[in-house]
């Protein structure tokens, strides 16, 4: 279990080094899918913005994206969540509907001011938390898990994400 400081650390390191990568993306591949079916560069970088909002919407436990029954988080939990707790986000990783981009292009410097404040925003919503004394909260897929944790969950998603951005040439 991280410890939320380094836990936010890590999420401001992956968050500026996707932005680093996002803004040297090639202007004629921005808008273009990296192969068919799947997302530009541009839509990857607004699902990351989305999934931040997600991701803090999650952690302040107002819905948004649905869940499954309490009985069974464990069971994603166990089979998904942890593992990327301790292994960062499988190649294959797929997300619900919640975390999809926008299907019109948007211009890379709103969409990169975007994921600057959700991030801000996740920052004071955990701090908030921590300083309340709340360092928990009960997930809709994976049930009770730590917030730090899932502050941690997001970081190795930019890194996944990452990855994924072209190279500039």
């Amino acid at each position: 279990m991280a410890d939320l400081d380094s836990a936010l650390k890590a999420q401001r390191t992956a968050a500026d080094a996707f932005k680093a990568a996002a803004v040297k993306v090639p202007d004629s591949v921005w808008n273009v899918p990296r192969a068919p079916g799947k997302w530009s560069p541009a839509q990857v970088t607004d699902h990351v913005g989305v999934s931040t909002k997600v991701v803090r919407d999650a952690i302040a436990e107002k819905g948004g994206m649905g869940g499954i029954p309490r009985f069974i988080r464990w069971l994603p939990r166990k089979l998904f969540f942890d593992k990327v707790i301790a292994k960062g986000f499988p190649k294959t990783a797929k997300g619900p509907p919640a975390f999809a981009p926008a299907h019109e292009p948007k211009l890379r410097p709103d969409l990169v001011a975007r994921i600057d404040a959700e991030l801000d925003a996740l920052d004071a919503e955990v701090r908030a938390m921590a300083a309340s004394g709340k360092t928990t909260f009960e997930h809709t897929f994976f049930g009770r898990i730590a917030v730090a944790d899932y502050v941690m969950f997001n970081a190795y998603h930019l890194d996944h994400h990452r990855e994924q951005l072209p190279a500039a040439t």
